[in-house]
């Protein structure tokens, strides 16, 4: 039934998330063991740099030790115009990189970069009076309705989102993923993270899930040609 809903088209992103990967694959050495925080952040500085200025981009790491964090590492970004920004907060000068974590740098990580990076061709396209509203678009995570409506809501981070849910549902069923998708969406919010985090801030606005579902199933035609 969501095949019906297609209404428009998606930006082709222009990086790879294996490429990324398969550059965080060469710190795998720091799996299992407890690694100085400099050292990740000198990875992502590293890896951010690279594929920042491989489309013209300019790349800036704010890191923070902060004493009460949800877990020992929390890696986000942003994009403002001319610059992919990663933010690293971080507990400890030393850290264990757990099954946990390392899953978070392989595939989070370049999540946040590909995310990012889609914003500013999003942006590259725009008109004078589309960028200006594109700039206006508010960052934090809340379930305010101001911040779904104008935000979450915004075309361009429906197609971010569901770029990143596609990367990660393709990952694990391949192929299968739109069956799956139209059999039983619940199995692929599940495995998904992007979709979750999506669903649980949109659930309400059918209308929006809806749109946000449309073009993951984009992402994954485009994926299957």
């Amino acid at each position: 039934m969501f095949l019906k809903m297609f209404t428009e088209g998606i930006n082709k992103p222009w990086i790879n998330i294996k490429d990324v990967q398969k550059e965080v694959q060469k710190y795998k050495k720091f799996k299992g063991k407890t690694v100085p925080t400099k050292d990740i952040k000198k990875m992502i500085t590293k890896i951010g740099t690279e594929f920042a200025d491989s489309v013209g981009l300019e790349f800036n790491l704010e890191s923070e030790k902060v004493k009460d964090l949800s877990g020992e590492f929390v890696i986000s970004g942003a994009f403002d115009e001319d610059t992919l920004n990663i933010y690293f907060s971080y507990t400890d000068e030393n850290i264990l990189i757990t099954e946990l974590l390392w899953d978070y740098l392989y595939n989070d990580f370049p999540g946040f970069i590909k995310h990012e990076i889609l914003h500013y061709q999003q942006f590259k396209i725009r008109d004078d009076l589309d960028k200006e509203t594109f700039r206006e678009l508010e960052g934090g995570r809340t379930n305010s309705k101001n911040y779904i409506d104008g935000n979450l809501g915004h075309k361009d981070e429906i197609e971010a989102y569901a770029m990143n849910a596609a990367d990660e549902i393709y990952n694990i069923y391949g192929n299968k993923s739109i069956n799956t998708i139209q059999k039983d969406i619940k199995k692929t919010v599940k495995v998904s993270d992007a979709m979750s985090d999506y669903y649980k801030l949109v659930r309400k606005d059918k209308k929006l899930w809806n749109k946000f579902i449309s073009k993951v199933i984009l992402y994954l035609k485009d994926k299957n040609v």
